[in-house]
């Protein structure tokens, strides 16, 4: 049985590479054993040419002596300058390569700059597959902390969409075709721009609004001028001194959940536009939340979380 057949196909296979060993298992054209790609899609023009398309890495060559000699044999007829150049750059690439006598061939997983498979790295790579041109590093960084906060599952699944740009913002009714009249994707607070999960949450005069009381409670600032995952990151760093990361990240989580249901509650009942009664929610559920739903409690009153959060938390 070979191993590695087709290997330039897209999905898991695209994220093994084959270590050779004796090369008696691999397949010379259709393994990407060397270089990010196999042979066959290299040098196409040459292995539409070769008498021996399915041979092993081991068959395409012999030891003469101490050395190692590949042999890239030509159809008859079929020799001619295009397929000679792409043989003699194949030469070249093959020239620091052998088979090892004795070790066997075995499969490398490319992802996560070490051999042995992993879950979260394939994780990873479909995400970034699935955002088009992929995350950076910080929205991963964030999304992976929000999963260990101190808080229900609903709003750890809600702050994952958010920094996925997954909620239904208008804008993204917009996009789905939902709401087709642009007038009608303005933001909710009353701001002539675009309500998307930036603008809502980061730069809407009335986000900023909640974010400076929060700020004011805490006793702390966090630049506003970046997105919502840097936002994350750098809250979390601020507070790391005087708290935990799930309890920084909780709080976090806590405004843009309230934020959001505040938003829903002005859409959809006529609501009003209370930002300071949504500030006290905040404090009620992350009170709540570590008071009473922790493993880890606090140890304080809600007079004294209301009052004191800092201390509470440290």
């Amino acid at each position: 049985m070979q191993i590695g057949d087709d290997t330039e196909d897209y999905g898991f296979a695209q994220m093994l590479y084959i270590k050779i060993g004796d090369g008696t298992k691999t397949p010379f054209w259709h393994s990407r054993w060397i270089g990010h790609q196999t042979l066959r899609s290299a040098f196409p023009t040459l292995f539409s040419c070769v008498q021996n398309p399915g041979g092993s890495v081991d068959s395409m060559g012999e030891r003469v002596g101490m050395e190692w000699q590949w042999n890239i044999y030509i159809r008859e007829h079929m020799d001619h300058a295009q397929v000679q150049q792409e043989k003699e750059e194949l030469l070249i690439i093959l020239k620091e390569v052998e088979p090892i006598t004795a070790i066997r061939d075995k499969y490398v997983w490319s992802l996560g700059g070490h051999e042995g498979f992993k879950v979260k790295d394939y994780y990873w790579k479909l995400q970034e597959d699935r955002d088009g041109d992929g995350m950076v590093m910080e929205n991963r960084t964030a999304i992976n902390i929000i999963w260990k906060a101190s808080m229900p599952s609903k709003v750890k699944i809600f702050a994952w969409r958010m920094l996925k740009d997954r909620i239904p913002t208008r804008s993204q009714l917009k996009h789905r075709n939902i709401i087709e009249d642009d007038d009608a994707c303005r933001c909710v607070f009353g701001c002539p721009t675009i309500e998307d999960t930036q603008h809502l949450f980061m730069d809407c005069i009335k986000a900023r609004k909640v974010w400076n009381l929060i700020y004011q409670w805490l006793g702390i600032y966090v630049d506003m001028n970046v997105d919502c995952g840097n936002h994350l990151l750098q809250f979390v760093e601020t507070l790391k001194q005087h708290c935990p990361v799930k309890r920084a990240v909780a709080i976090w989580a806590a405004v843009c959940w309230c934020y959001w249901k505040l938003r829903n509650e002005i859409v959809f009942e006529n609501g009003n536009e209370d930002l300071e009664g949504m500030v006290h929610k905040v404090k009620m559920f992350t009170w709540w939340w570590m008071a009473i739903g922790s493993k880890t409690k606090l140890g304080c009153s809600f007079y004294e979380w209301h009052n004191y959060p800092l201390l509470c938390m440290s």
